[in-house]
């Protein structure tokens, strides 16, 4: 009877293991669009991704990366996207905070969190078709309700969000309300 309690204990143990082993196999491979089949919740496009349950659709890459930039700055760069119809729409804008923490808190529920998995917020991006992001804060079209030089900004390295002064740099990244 012992010898059966203990190997049930040593399975109890192992299954979190082997759990955890899927997660990293399953998500860490060499193309991030075979990964993406592992994500229903989005969908990839020519130059898109689109998210079922939000319906908003985010740019695969932004060509050129607008680097560094000042909130105004940021949404100057998203009137350029529109100006010049990128990816064949003209509808493109700052996300919302809650928008862009939606991307966040699936990376995190799917365990790319950089704890349990070993794998990054940005991985996890990578892994359902967004390309080119960097573990850095990015800005949102949210300002703060209280001082209007301040803006919310989301860090995808950590999903950590927070206020910054305006005139410091953020990194862009674009979205729309898809139909």
């Amino acid at each position: 009877m012992a010898m059966k309690l203990r190997m049930f204990t040593h399975v109890r143990t192992a299954v979190p293991l082997v759990l955890a082993l899927l997660v990293v196999f399953s998500f860490a491979g060499p193309a991030p669009a075979a990964n993406a089949a592992h994500h229903a919740r989005f969908e990839l496009s020519d130059g898109t991704v689109w998210d079922s349950i939000t319906r908003l659709e985010w740019p695969r890459t932004l060509s050129p990366d607008a680097g560094a930039v000042t909130w105004t700055a940021a949404a100057g760069y998203i009137d350029q996207l529109n100006r010049d119809r990128y990816l064949g729409f003209d509808d493109w804008r700052l996300p919302a905070r809650e928008e862009l923490l939606s991307l966040t808190e699936y990376m995190k529920g799917a365990g790319f969190d950089g704890s349990s998995t070993g794998l990054s917020m940005t991985d996890g991006l990578r892994a359902i078709g967004l390309q080119g992001l960097t573990g850095a804060a990015y800005w949102t079209s949210s300002e703060s309700r209280y001082d209007q030089g301040r803006a919310w900004a989301v860090d995808l390295s950590t999903g950590n969000s927070g206020v910054k002064d305006k005139a410091l740099t953020g990194r862009v990244i674009a979205v729309r309300s898809a139909p």
